[in-house]
């Protein structure tokens, strides 16, 4: 089992953080076909500011570009009496429902395009 850089604290295999000091882990080839575990209880406690951090900057454009996006058709639609709102309230979950999922599968170290 791999052991943390920074502590020598032993991490399990696929964590992306040091469970005892939050220090990102060194990142390994990709396996094909593993299980899907998820790593809630493995999230060290107080880090959260600091590991969504390193997620935005692995792709700052596109989680700037799913706001934008965002922002864009609620000014559009907003702009049409009576159903732009409805519009508005139709769209604005799923494009946020799109940026936690590419969130969610950055922190789980998997690639955020369709495979």
């Amino acid at each position: 089992m791999p052991s943390c850089p920074k502590c020598g604290q032993q991490v399990t295999g696929d964590s992306l953080y040091c469970p005892s000091c939050g220090q990102p882990q060194p990142p390994r080839p990709p396996a094909k076909n593993r299980p899907f575990t998820p790593m809630l209880s493995r999230l060290p406690l107080g880090n959260y500011f600091k590991i969504g951090w390193d997620i935005f900057r692995q792709y700052p454009y596109g989680f700037i570009s799913f706001g934008l996006l965002n922002l864009f058709f609620q000014v559009v639609l907003n702009a049409i009496p009576v159903l732009g709102p409805v519009g508005s309230c139709a769209i604005s979950p799923a494009l946020m429902m799109g940026n936690f999922i590419v969130a969610a599968k950055l922190l789980f170290g998997l690639s955020f395009w369709c495979q």
